[in-house]
């Protein structure tokens, strides 16, 4: 195929990228008002995912949830489209090296491209994540339980909590009331164990595996239900790196363009 066959122009085309452009303005918008109005029927997918729920939840209401099959295949064009625009101006870009110097315009492209493939790992890192994530929900766990299993031969128990009262004075109705714990975990592997602390707004990583706080009893000092335990989530995102990877490179070509844009418009005014 050659860089001038009309399929090719076609998806290089600047054009293509508007009309898409266009298309999401649109279709998310018809989906902000089905969300609105509908939000029980998408919030399955944060726990069983987005291949389940395309197959059950998906298709049992596409009066409601067609704006959302739309918006995957209008997301994979657009990445289609960015991929091939972006390797047909590098291909071009870097042939110019074999007659040009390096100059800053260079690498103020190469920025430019550079945040246009984040955006596609962006997108990838997002679609890995709802389509091959595993999440368990809801574990409890009380201090010298059992260990409870998960993930390949994986266990975690609870060997104590140490409770957090507020500190302060400025909110009365908060005296004597838990805001947080720190729960000492600990988990094994069957070779090692490792020993972490867990929190609220704190997780905890082990061999790939995110384990977040969602709720502890009890809530305060003198209260009817004394019993100690967690509730904590177990999540195993592997998209999760290829998304951060995005938004390090986005920012990256951000940085750069910028500094190199306000020097190339300096050295074109200091031009006579």
């Amino acid at each position: 195929m050659t860089t001038h066959s009309s399929p090719y122009r076609f998806l290089t085309s600047i054009r293509l990228s508007v009309v898409l452009l266009l298309l999401l303005t649109a279709d998310l918008a018809i989906g902000y008002i089905c969300l609105h109005y509908n939000a029980s029927l998408f919030e399955p997918m944060n726990v069983i995912g987005l291949k389940e729920w395309l197959l059950t939840y998906g298709p049992a209401d596409l009066s409601i949830s067609a704006w959302f099959f739309f918006l995957l295949i209008l997301l994979f064009c657009l990445v289609v489209n960015t991929l091939f625009c972006t390797y047909d101006k590098l291909h071009h870009l870097f042939s110019t090296l074999r007659t040009k110097s390096t100059t800053k315009r260079f690498w103020l492209t190469l920025f430019i491209h550079l945040m246009h493939l984040a955006i596609v790992c962006l997108f990838l890192g997002y679609f890995i994540s709802y389509t091959m994530s595993t999440i368990d929900n809801s574990i409890t766990l009380t201090p010298g339980s059992q260990k409870i299993s998960f993930g390949k031969n994986y266990t975690v128990s609870l060997h104590k909590m140490i409770m957090q009262p507020y500190p302060g004075h400025a909110i009365p109705g908060f005296k004597g009331r838990f805001i947080d714990t720190h729960a000492h975990l600990v988990f094994s592997d069957n070779r090692c164990e490792k020993r972490v602390v867990l929190s609220m707004n704190n997780p905890v990583f082990f061999h790939g595996y995110s384990i977040f706080l969602q709720r502890f009893n009890p809530k305060r000092k003198n209260g009817m239900a004394s019993s100690r335990y967690i509730v904590m989530d177990i999540r195993h995102d592997p998209g999760v790196n290829l998304t951060f990877f995005g938004m390090f490179l986005f920012i990256a070509g951000l940085v750069g363009y910028t500094i190199l844009r306000g020097r190339v418009r300096k050295q074109a005014r200091s031009l006579p």
